[in-house]
């Protein structure tokens, strides 16, 4: 059923780009967020060179070790806050407060309380200019997937807490493009909709994806971080990082999780190879 709906929304859009005063016409295709991986914790005692955080944690951050990014501190102890990052993701929870959201409890939907709270490793003062492009609403991670990656970009360092993040004074962008679980489970119970979201319901669209990349550059990030991607290619994502090269931001992609599948070309970390200034990354 999927297949024939996905062939049924091509012809349209191949109907509609056929129109003399349509520039072009595609699916809102539907991309995922990448996984995450278990730390291997490495020994970084043996050598400490001056830029090595006093963060517990941070003798398991493996990629961080193998990326010697100790001496890298010594040289740039991370970045300046100047350096905006956008997070192009799930979100990363911008505000200490309960909302009331409709949920469905198993028998009916109703209305619970949620709190949420900043991350104590991600300080209001460090997230700026935040936007919701899914819900349109105050940021919210759901998910804990833009968390992560907020996090690894820019956790507070040197607070003998926890973990360590790589640029760890520069301001962080959350532009929430992606929905996890709750998020659908949420929207499907707003919509008076029984029963519990199906597990495969949550990612992000194309669409959504291409308006977070051009606000993101719009609002003068230097760095957008992409850690999502599908297999379909679209002129939206596409016409977005040429965007935001010509604004003077650098794009990061992920690419490279479907290594177990065969390694299969993932969007939009293929359209890297089209513009200086987009890369993608394994």
């Amino acid at each position: 059923a999927l297949k024939d709906n996905e062939n049924r929304y091509r012809i349209l859009a191949q109907t509609l780009a056929a129109q003399p005063e349509v520039e072009y016409a595609e699916p809102n295709y539907l991309v995922r967020l990448r996984p995450m991986r278990e730390p291997v914790p490495l020994d970084v005692e043996s050598l400490r060179p001056a830029g090595t955080p006093n963060d517990p944690a941070y003798a398991a951050q493996w990629n961080f070790s193998a990326l010697d990014m100790a001496r890298v501190w010594d040289i740039n102890p991370g970045a300046t806050a100047d350096m905006v990052v956008a997070v192009v993701d799930s979100g990363v929870t911008t505000v200490n407060q309960s909302f009331n959201f409709p949920l469905w409890n198993g028998s009916a939907i109703q209305t619970v309380s949620m709190p949420f709270t900043i991350s104590p490793e991600m300080s209001a003062s460090r997230l700026t200019r935040p936007f919701d492009f899914v819900f349109g609403q105050s940021v919210l991670d759901l998910d804990s997937h833009g968390t992560h990656v907020g996090s690894t970009i820019a956790e507070t360092t040197n607070d003998m807490a926890r973990a360590t993040g790589i640029a760890y004074n520069a301001p962080t962008m959350p532009v929430k493009v992606c929905t996890g679980y709750w998020d659908e489970q949420i929207d499907r119970s707003r919509r008076g909709i029984p029963n519990r979201a199906d597990e495969h319901d949550p990612g992000c669209s194309t669409l959504d994806i291409a308006d977070g990349i051009r606000y993101a550059a719009e609002q003068g990030a230097k760095v957008i971080n992409v850690s999502l991607g599908g297999p379909s290619a679209t002129n939206a994502v596409r016409d977005a990082l040429a965007f935001a090269v010509q604004r003077g931001a650098f794009v990061a992609i992920a690419m490279g999780n479907s290594f177990d599948d065969g390694n299969p070309i993932n969007y939009p970390a293929k359209y890297a190879e089209q513009f200086q200034g987009v890369m993608s990354v394994g």
